[in-house]
Order: C-alpha cells, then structure tokens, then sequence
C-alpha cells in the first residue's frame, strides 16, 4: 500500500513541477491517468456502475461509487489529498476508470465466459461465466431409460439432435439458430424433470420469457444473460394477438442472432447471447393454445413433441428418494454429454440452417390447426354459408364477416370475438388460400380482391347446369329472401 501511494505521490511532484502542472485544471488529472496504473474495475455507462473484482471466485460485482472508494482504498490507493492538489489518487483513479475502462454493457451474457469483448462495436464486460458439464466416456443407462420414457424412440434422435447442436455453439461459443423447442403432455409425466437437466447442460442459467414476449414489459436483460429461456405451463394468454405475438418473439430468439436488450434506466444495446428455448405445456387443448399458428412464417421454428407419462426408473415418493434420483441424474450427465459429442444426426434429420430438422407431432400439430383462427373461420363459414345446397360464395371479405356477424345468426358473437381486429377476415382467408386453393382461392380486379368460397363437399355435389340443382337453388333463395322481408316488416 505505502509503495503504491508513494509512487502516486512522485508522479504528483514531477507533474506539479512541469509547466502544464502550474495550470492546474483537467492537466493533472490527464497527465496522472496517462502516468497511473489502473486497477482491475470497470465503469458502466448505461447504468453508471462500477464493477469491481470478486473476492473468491472469477468475475465481476456491481457496486455503487462510494463502495468503488472503498474498494480503492483497501487495495493501496491514497483517499486524502495535499493543500496544493485538486483531486486525491482516488478520484484521479475513479476518473481514470471512467475514461479508459468504461463498457457499455456489463453483466451476464448467455453463452459467454468472463471477459471483456467488443460486440457490434460495444465493449462489453461479461461478469460471471456459465458452468458446463465436462464430458467423459461411460454408459448413462438411468438417463437413457427417463428420456425413452419421456418422449419415445421415434422422437428421440430429433431431441439428441436439438441438445447436440445447442452444445456445439456453447463449446464454439459461435451463435447458431435452433428450433423452440415445445414438449406437451400430461403433469407429472417427467417434463420439469427434464427442464432441470437440460438447464444443467446448458450452463446452469434460466430466465423466464413470457411476459415479455407477449408485450407485458418491455424490459429483457434478464433474459440476455440466461442460456436457457423456458416456459413452464404457466396460466398464458390464449388470445390470437398474443399468440401472434409470441410466435413473432419465438421467431426472433431462434433465428435473430442480434438481440436488443432493454435495460431499466439505460441506453438499449445490441448484444449477441447464445440461447435456446424450452416450452412445457400440458396436453390439454387450452393450454396448448399459448403456443402460435403452426402457419409457414414459424411452422419450422418449433420442434413439437409429445410427452407420455410413465413410472421413474428408481424410487421418487419421498423427498430423500428423489434427492437420491437427482444425484444419480446428475452423476451421468458427463457421460451423456460424450455420448452427444461423439453422436452423428441421421443425414435425413439435417437441416442445413437449424442442424437439425422441425418435429411435429401429429396429434399435436393437427390439435393446433384445429384451433387456428383461420380453421375456426372455415368451420364457421361451414355451419353459416354452406346450410344448405349452395356450392360456392364470392364476395368481398367485408362482406362475408358482414354476414357472420349478422345478429340473428347463431355465429354472431363467436365471429365478434374472431374477426375483432381490422382486416383479420381477409388476413385468415389468405392463410386458408395457401393451404388449400381449392376451397378458398381469390382474384383481385381494379384492385380490389374477391374471395370464392366452395363447399367443404363441392366436387361431389351436382353440376351447376342440372335442372333439379337450379330448381332446388332457386326455391332456397326464395324461402330465404320471404324470410327476410319478413323479419323487415315486423320491424
């Protein structure tokens, strides 16, 4: 301490005895930073935090400017200051700080080890490092035999594929897109288990997503700093703008390789953390609901697998049996980490932009399709247009939610709730035209696009030219045109 403060005080005298010292000012303080060893601390500029070394472990810790002093004060530096000195070795060094160790990010960062970077131009400070599982050869046969029973064996290779792809970019430490990847299935069938695996694999941080993803906040630096983004069945939104809007998030976490992070009280920065996303949902229709539209825009950017419930492979009923079961997990978690180091994916299951291809369910994938908003749409035009013997509508898709909507229709309030927002009519006749042009296909004249509907049946109805078709048609329209001057006259 004293040989520290000692040479501050030789370089104050030399200084102070140099023409630029006379004049006192900002010379000092530059010529003393320029002279002066800087010690290992680092000054934040979004947030205006110092971040001084750990005590027992690699890394970095955010303090205040007063605990910075301290920290100063206890490794040597001199806090007091002659009558002829404008600052103390402290507060040149604290200045010194801020001009030449200052970052514009410091904290944690997915994927990355302890260190200072530049990324897009920004120094960052990465201030604590994810801990991986070191592989080594063996047999994991507890862990192989809670995966089997977890998803199957047909599923399996996609899920290897997903974990060995994920731990190559954490061991390359070079970003690589991939799937969300959403696990369904009944409660207790093993998937929590399984989040809590696969976050030891992938460094041992977890952050919480949804809220942000579905707009509730607009803050996200939290999940910057966490390899793993997971859902766990929480009680989520079901409503069509929320999913769409997680869909377009879950979209921009896989295959964005820059990500804006939003910090309370601080500039936004651009970062580029290396994550993966996990989603456990029960199998039930409602909750599977919170994932989005299987449309194209995201049907390759989710792996959707089904999870069967079946008994543990050792003893769970009491807390030391699972304790027990956890530690035996745990112990094969290096040898499973050799085993996907050493594992090639099948060349049909490659995908030259996600490593390894999508995977849906199909009992999964055709629940959601069921519950799209553009196959509600179609079902209801079903039930409403197509009563009857009619085999087509063209129209307008302003005209059609017109009809849906019409107060004595028995789909007027669910076509309310469907069709609430804008031009979301014309928005899922557009998505049903892509999957199947022969029910919903349209043709745009002087700029306006016209929409025709056919029946679910229309290829094996009656041709438009046969007599009893025209007669049957035309008595239809009738009826319903008296019932409606009917309705106007009671009014």
């Amino acid at each position: 301490m004293k040989k520290r403060s000692k040479s501050v005080a030789e370089l104050m005298k030399i200084i102070e005895e140099t023409e630029s010292g006379q004049n006192h000012g900002g010379h000092i303080a530059d010529a003393l930073i320029a002279k002066l060893p800087l010690p290992n601390v680092h000054y934040d500029v979004g947030t205006q935090d110092y971040f001084i070394p750990k005590e027992s472990a690699e890394g970095w810790v955010r303090v205040s400017r007063l605990a910075a002093q301290n920290y100063l004060v206890s490794i040597g530096f001199n806090p007091g200051k002659k009558k002829t000195e404008l600052q103390s070795e402290v507060e040149v060094t604290l200045l010194g700080i801020v001009r030449e160790h200052y970052v514009e990010y410091a904290g944690q960062l997915a994927g990355f080890a302890v260190g200072r970077y530049v990324m897009n131009g920004n120094r960052i400070l990465v201030t604590a490092s994810p801990t991986f599982v070191e592989p080594k050869p063996g047999d994991f046969p507890l862990l192989k035999k809670v995966l089997e029973n977890l998803i199957g064996s047909r599923q399996l290779p996609y899920l290897y594929g997903w974990l060995k792809v994920a731990l190559e970019m954490y061991r390359s430490v070079k970003w690589q897109p991939g799937q969300a990847l959403a696990l369904c299935g009944p409660k207790n069938a093993g998937k929590s288990l399984f989040s809590d695996l696969v976050k030891v694999l992938f460094g041992g941080r977890v952050s919480m997503p949804y809220p942000y993803m579905v707009g509730r906040t607009q803050f996200n630096n939290d999940l910057i700093s966490a390899e793993l983004l997971l859902i766990d069945d929480a009680a989520e939104s079901t409503d069509i703008r929320s999913r769409r809007h997680f869909g377009a998030e879950i979209k921009k976490v896989t295959v964005t390789q820059d990500q804006r992070c939003e910090r309370k009280f601080a500039d936004a920065i651009t970062l580029r953390p290396l994550r993966r996303f996990l989603i456990l949902l029960n199998d039930d229709l409602e909750r599977m609901q919170v994932l989005p539209p299987l449309d194209d825009d995201i049907d390759d950017k989710i792996i959707l697998m089904k999870v069967t419930a079946a008994p543990m492979p050792m003893p769970t009923e009491t807390p030391e049996e699972y304790a027990a079961f956890w530690r035996a997990l745990l112990a094969e978690l290096p040898m499973f980490m050799h085993f996907l180091q050493q594992w090639q994916i099948e060349p049909q299951l490659k995908s030259q932009r996600f490593g390894v291809r999508e995977y849906h369910d199909y009992s999964l994938a055709a629940a959601l399709k069921e519950f799209s908003p553009e196959t509600q749409l179609l079902t209801m035009i079903d039930e409403q247009i197509f009563n009857g013997i009619e085999r087509s509508w063209n129209g307008l898709a302003r005209e059609l939610e017109r009809l849906l909507k019409q107060p004595d229709r028995t789909s007027c309030l669910e076509a309310r709730k469907l069709l609430a927002y804008g031009n979301s009519c014309g928005i899922y006749l557009a998505r049903l035209e892509r999957q199947d042009s022969e029910r919903v296909s349209s043709r745009t004249t002087n700029g306006t696009k016209y929409w025709t509907i056919r029946h679910q049946a229309w290829g094996d109805m009656p041709a438009e030219n046969d007599p009893d078709y025209q007669s049957a048609l035309t008595q239809e329209r009738r009826l319903k045109k008296v019932g409606t001057n009917t309705r106007r006259s009671r009014r």
